[in-house]
């Protein structure tokens, strides 16, 4: 699903919980999950409704170095306020 057409569609009656692909934490690049956090903390977080994540849970077979990117650029990307 796409952050930003869901945001669009339905900012400020949901909360979006996500933004990372399980399948780029277990088989992607650091440089790919990157590029995932700052898709979604640009289009999902201004106003507020974002948690950041790759849904409930890590999935079995995820790569430290692409969840060390996660937070990396969680911290770079996420701090409020964030402005589109």
């Amino acid at each position: 699903m796409d952050l930003r057409l869901l945001k669009e569609k339905y900012a400020g009656r949901l909360c979006f919980f996500g933004g990372v692909n399980c399948e780029t934490l277990t088989l992607g690049t650091p440089a790919e999950v990157d590029e995932e956090v700052r898709y979604a903390v640009q289009h999902a977080a201004p106003g507020g409704g974002l948690v950041l994540g790759s849904g409930n849970s890590l999935m079995l077979g995820t790569r430290y170095d692409c969840y060390e990117a996660l937070l990396r650029a969680r911290d770079r990307y996420g701090r409020y306020p964030i402005r589109a």
